[in-house]
């Protein structure tokens, strides 16, 4: 009799409409949030002293090295990003250190269907520093919403590479990205100055009209670089050249000088296109600022991806 009464009660509950629960109704303890904070200091002739707080989901990795950049691989062992989720990170290079940071895989923002995933990200680089900020792309699924916040401060002796991807989109899956938000703030400051502020807000009303060349045309991939050093602007062309040398017809790319920085955007319907033409680029430019390193420890990165 209790048998028949489970069955009859289960025949009844697969029939009624289970509505998922929305964004605001999940409790905190189902989210993800991860903070990690890094200082990098010299402590001998060929080391470095490193001060490590990680917290929740963000993890901190220190591949084997010997000579050259400190290599940081920074892991969010959640398995991607939802909605509510947040993640904060400061990394501080301290005087004359070198230090690279990347992630071994590409973060996935999923759909959320109220609250956005938010990042804040603060880079620090002091006198004679060098940092290289060469994370992975982020992939946004349809629907995903996601605020991030850039902070970088630099002194005019610094040295810093900072690149960003963003994909909207699993095309290749066949995903088209038709809804979702983007809120990209960026503030970057030399010697307490503020050389580039900039503000992104993409929209469902942007990107129905993604094919109109005033907003994305019908590229899908973006990424953006920029490039500090001493006399930096002066390599405009260089920079140009080797984007020509390396470039695709699937690539389009511009770039600018100005305020002591370099600023260059990249955009492409083929994420792999436009990936591969970046890591050819940051291959050159690490070579151009004496840390050729730097795209070793991008490509053992990818490696490690790929056997994942």
């Amino acid at each position: 009799m209790t048998l028949l009464m489970n069955a009859t009660h289960a025949s009844h509950l697969s029939k009624s409409k289970v509505l998922p629960p929305q964004d605001g109704d999940l409790p905190t303890y189902v989210r993800a949030n991860g903070l990690l904070r890094l200082s990098v200091s010299k402590h001998t002739q060929h080391g470095y002293q490193r001060e490590v707080h990680e917290e929740g989901t963000a993890r901190l990795r220190f591949p084997r090295h010997h000579d050259g950049p400190l290599n940081v691989m920074m892991m969010n062992v959640a398995g991607g990003v939802a909605g509510g989720d947040c993640f904060s990170t400061t990394v501080a290079a301290k005087e004359d250190t070198e230090l690279t940071v990347s992630t071994p895989a590409a973060e996935r923002i999923y759909r959320s269907a109220g609250a956005a995933a938010k990042f804040d990200i603060q880079l620090d680089v002091e006198r004679n520093a060098s940092m290289a900020w060469i994370p992975q792309e982020t992939i946004l699924f349809n629907g995903a919403k996601l605020v991030r916040r850039i902070n970088v401060a630099c002194q005019s002796s610094s040295r810093l590479i900072l690149a960003e991807m963003l994909v909207l989109g699993r095309r290749e899956s066949g995903e088209t990205f038709t809804s979702g938000e983007v809120r990209d703030h960026w503030d970057i400051r030399i010697d307490n100055r503020l050389v580039m502020a900039e503000r992104l807000h993409l929209t469902s009303d942007v990107f129905a009209q993604g094919t109109r060349h005033g907003t994305f045309g019908t590229s899908h991939a973006f990424a953006t670089v920029v490039i500090i050093e001493p006399n930096g602007m002066d390599k405009l062309e260089q920079h140009r050249q080797t984007l020509n040398t390396y470039g695709a017809s699937d690539v389009d790319t511009a770039s600018t000088a100005y305020s002591g920085l370099i600023a260059i955007r990249l955009r492409s319907t083929k994420a792999g296109a436009l990936r591969a033409l970046l890591d050819r680029f940051l291959a050159g430019i690490a070579d151009a600022s004496r840390n050729a390193g730097q795209h070793k420890q991008r490509e053992f990165l990818r490696g490690a991806s790929a056997c994942n």
